[in-house]
């Protein structure tokens, strides 16, 4: 047995060796894919069936909860939206129903079953949206709106009569009609329906002629039949409700069942399949244990055998790697492969001889070749050695450091950047760059490098370490910036410019849209028609003002250009541009307790040609200050024809008041612009201030100029010399 195995080569040493522990292996192997194969078997009918079951009602009953969040939307909003979102999950609903009844003869009566109840609970919400529609989706359309019509119509007629005990039985009508649309409680309905009769009643026994009374009479018949309609309407709306409601709760409950069954069939059988699992892998481990055990014996056997020869062949190469051989290996020439090996290291010793000596012949090669590359490359390279001492240069980059490229070689790298000087002064010039830590260089490594004159340059590098252990080296990309910085302080010189466009804007839209809002309080308050036409002129007139300021806004990059859009003239009525000033500006003159006035003069031209618009804009800033800034006496509106020639007039608007007036330290620079440092920094005073900017400049853009006249106590006048052509 020891001379047959003495012959065998080391790999049939070894796979005669380990053929055994391959077969137990291989058994165990066998057993193992057998228990796997069972197992997933199981757990994959466990998910096929039970899992699926589980994750389908869990998503009918997701899709279900989303219909009813829509439906309660629609429900108490009323939004059109919520129709078509209910329509969708209670399609969803049905394609999980459908896969549901896919899984098994259960499922399938299941799925069949809330198939059943989506149906009719879609049919019963449709009904719903219907009757809905029926009713009125707001206070102003359907029943609702014609209810409200003929209510509206019956309190304008009992408006024409002087009685009294009418008008309160009619108020009283109304408060019952909204009690039961508040509370939908039976009783105000016939709370409502006495009160129509007391109402008949009434009318009959008073003096109204009889034409008025019939009036009256079918006025009390439309509004009884369209409050019973809008009463009928209601009971069939909750009728479906709760029968919706039921179908909804069958479904849920249909639902929770089926995940309760498949929760329970899902614990049953993993539990099944674990003792299984358990009971097969304690076998597998027992002749796993016995198979590595037999493997480690015949391994160290063989170790032991081959350890000897493999020792005497590693000696001598390491001596190969280390130094020159001195001796060769014996080779008896016999089968074993430990000869073949000694025959291959002797080649391989022979062979490193050649390869060295071919090695120092290629590597002056390539160092021609690289140093050709960097020539040839259009950005800044460079080359240095491990102290930073640069080997090699290309002219772009001696170029840009104003350097000729055989100047720069031999000398250190930090003569070309801004960095500590010192003994270390490369390295600490490399861990800057990595810890973004200098105020020269900043992160994303930047870095500041100086020419040949010190100039300082702007630039981008990138470093990295090249070479083995006996040589290393550093090799760096550098590329000038200068362009990309002066790009980014015009990028953000252009986006204060947009900022300061958008708060000279903002003013406006606050001050036009706190008069829109006044009038429309006003208006709600009064009954008189003329007072409502004339509160609808001014909302009307002010919003034709706030549109053009946001058409102003919209064209934001005509106006960073010019600072401010360029006119738009057209033939316009001063004294009607007058009259809604004071229209608009009076209401807020009189809320203040003081008092408005006008005053033209008598030869002042009616029809002129110009910038309404903008004109507009700046009496509205100039009044809007005077207003504010008077808490006692008048605020005046002045205008008069100083001159004209064949083309031109020219005309002076004043602004008086007799508010607090301004300080002369102030009145030097009213119209200059507030910077960040300046002593009036109170909101009372910045945006009045920046409405002055604006307003000169507005005034300057039609030609005109402005000034101003004031003393602290005695109020002040601004002046607005403007030219307007003639039609």
């Amino acid at each position: 047995m020891i001379r047959f195995f003495n012959n065998l080569r080391i790999g049939e040493k070894i796979g005669l060796s380990f053929g055994l522990v391959c077969l137990l292996f291989l058994g165990v192997i066998w057993q193992y894919q057998t228990t796997l194969k069972q197992s997933l078997s199981d757990y994959q009918r466990l998910l096929d069936v039970f899992a699926a079951r589980k994750s389908l009602a869990l998503n009918i009953e997701r899709f279900m909860l989303e219909a009813r969040r829509a439906e309660k939307d629609f429900l108490l909003h009323r939004k059109k939206a919520a129709i078509g979102r209910i329509t969708l999950y209670i399609g969803r609903v049905r394609e999980e129903s459908v896969k549901l009844k896919q899984i098994d003869a259960q499922a399938l009566v299941v799925g069949e079953q809330i198939s059943e109840f989506m149906k009719t609970y879609h049919t019963r919400f449709e009904a719903i949206a219907a009757a809905w529609r029926k009713k009125g989706l707001d206070h102003n359309s359907g029943l609702q709106g014609r209810f409200r019509d003929s209510a509206h119509n019956l309190e304008d007629l009992s408006n024409e009569y002087s009685m009294p005990e009418l008008e309160k039985n009619i108020l009283q009508l109304r408060r019952r009609e909204k009690d039961y649309l508040l509370r939908h409680d039976t009783k105000y309905v016939e709370m409502d329906l006495e009160l129509v009769q007391t109402i008949r009643s009434q009318a009959a026994q008073s003096g109204i002629a009889t034409e008025n009374k019939q009036k009256l009479y079918a006025l009390l018949d439309v509004y009884q039949n369209d409050f019973l309609a809008l009463v009928a309407q209601d009971d069939i709306i909750n009728r479906l409700i709760v029968e919706m409601n039921d179908d909804a709760d069958k479904i849920t409950q249909m639902v929770e069942r089926n995940v309760e069954t498949a929760d329970r069939k899902m614990r049953e059988t993993t539990k099944s399949i674990t003792a299984s699992s358990q009971a097969d892998s304690n076998w597998m481990l027992m002749i796993a244990f016995a198979a590595l055990m037999l493997g480690v014996s015949f391994a160290t056997f063989i170790t032991q055998y081959i350890t000897r020869a493999l020792h005497r062949i590693g000696t001598v190469l390491s001596m190969m790697a280390h130094s020159d051989p001195t001796e060769l290996l014996s080779v008896t020439g016999g089968r074993d492969e430990f000869d073949a090996m000694a025959a291959a290291v002797n080649t391989m010793s022979d062979h490193m001889e050649r390869l060295i000596a071919w090695s120092m012949t290629t590597t002056c090669e390539d160092e021609a070749h690289l140093r050709s590359v960097i020539y040839s490359i259009p950005p800044g390279v460079f080359v240095t050695d491990k102290d930073g001492v640069i080997e090699s240069i290309n002219p772009e980059l001696a170029a840009m450091f104003e350097y000729p490229p055989e100047e720069l070689i031999g000398e250190s790298l930090c003569k070309l950047f801004t960095a500590t000087q010192g003994p270390n002064q490369f390295q600490s010039l490399l861990d800057k760059i990595e810890s973004h830590d200098t105020q020269n260089i900043d992160a994303g490594r930047k870095v500041t490098g100086l020419s040949k004159e010190s100039k300082k340059i702007p630039l981008a590098l990138i470093v990295g370490k090249m070479g083995q252990r006996g040589k290393q080296c550093y090799i760096g990309l550098v590329s000038d910036i200068t362009l990309q910085r002066q790009a980014e302080a015009d990028w953000y010189q252009a986006m204060d410019e947009k900022q300061e466009l958008l708060t000279s804007m903002s003013h406006y839209i606050d001050t036009l849209m706190d008069g829109i809002i006044s009038m429309v309080d006003d208006q709600a308050k009064t009954r008189h028609a003329g007072k409502r036409r004339r509160y609808a002129e001014i909302i009307r007139q002010s919003a034709q003002w706030l549109r053009d300021i946001m058409d102003v806004i919209l064209g934001y990059s005509d106006i960073i250009q010019t600072h401010l859009a360029p006119p738009e003239e057209t033939d316009f009525d001063l004294y009607l541009l007058m009259d809604n000033l004071s229209i608009f500006f009076s209401n807020f003159a009189y809320i203040k307790g003081i008092a408005y006035r006008v005053r033209r003069s008598a030869n002042l031209p009616q029809a002129v040609y110009g910038d309404s618009g903008i004109l507009s804009r700046a009496l509205v800033n100039l009044l809007s200050n005077a207003i504010k800034f008077t808490e006692a006496g008048e605020v005046v509106l002045g205008a008069e024809l100083m001159a004209e020639d064949e083309t031109d007039y020219q005309v002076r608007f004043t602004i008086q008041d007799t508010g607090a007036g301004i300080d002369s330290s102030i009145l030097e620079h009213i119209f200059e612009p507030l910077d960040r440092d300046t002593d009036v920094d109170t909101f009372e005073y910045k945006r009045p201030s920046r409405r002055l900017v604006i307003t000169k400049q507005l005034i300057e853009l039609l030609g005109g100029a402005i000034e101003v006249s004031s003393q602290p106590g005695h109020g002040a006048v601004f002046t607005v010399n403007l030219p307007l052509k003639k039609v």
